[in-house]
């Protein structure tokens, strides 16, 4: 296979910051853990990623912020980095109403992961393409 024709495309952003519906909209090819099998993990996420890559000249594959599991995996194709830009506030309502159960039976704990999540937007030296959904 000929990696140099392969792009994944990483979307990335908070948690409801409306990666999901973003991407189905855009792509012909998504990932994304949320809808894979219970007890799906990332590795599994990653592994159907380049799957489709096999077929596909490009993936869109989404998480919230890449992990060295994902840079690692993917390091061979050409890689794209999208942000959601949406803000915390915007993404607290919308967690509320998708009313994920996981989300909901700890929402402090999903609320502090986007902040940490913000903190390593800043840090990461990415060169983020901004999406904006929300006006």
């Amino acid at each position: 296979m000929s990696f140099s024709n392969k792009t994944v495309i990483f979307l990335c952003g908070f948690i409801g910051s409306g990666k999901t519906t973003y991407a189905n909209k855009k792509f012909n090819h998504v990932t994304d853990l949320d809808y894979m099998p219970a007890f799906s993990s990332k590795i599994n996420q990653i592994n159907l990623t380049l799957n489709l890559l096999k077929k596909y000249d490009e993936v869109c594959h989404i998480t919230c912020f890449p992990t060295k599991d994902e840079m690692r995996a993917f390091k061979k194709f050409n890689k794209k980095f999208l942000l959601m830009d949406t803000n915390l506030s915007q993404c607290k309502t919308n967690i509320l109403i998708r009313a994920r159960p996981r989300d909901l039976m700890n929402l402090k704990r999903v609320f502090k992961a986007n902040v940490d999540y913000q903190r390593k937007y800043k840090l990461s030296g990415i060169n983020w393409e901004l999406v904006k959904v929300f006006k």
